[in-house]
């Protein structure tokens, strides 16, 4: 896989999404070894990962938006409690 998806410049790709998606997750070795070993573990710590950045990224939207004040307030009230 690894040699097709770097042969297909052109076009979408369906290797190259997963190979992106990899990367961005920081679980680039898999994409390199082609052997996730587990799969049910593999797809688990994908999906934790997936979650993981999620909360990371709506958080970090959520404390830079000056929109956003009565979410920061009430997470403010709601961590000192």
């Amino acid at each position: 896989m690894l040699q097709d998806c770097e042969a297909n410049t052109t076009g979408h790709n369906w290797l190259r999404s997963v190979k992106d998606i990899l990367l961005k997750l920081g679980m680039n070795e898999f994409w390199i070894s082609q052997e996730p070993g587990d799969v049910n573990i593999f797809l688990a710590r994908v999906r934790q990962r997936l979650a993981d950045q999620f909360f990371q990224t709506n958080d970090s939207t959520i404390e830079t938006c000056s929109k956003c004040e009565n979410i920061q307030v009430f997470r403010q009230n709601t961590r000192s409690s």
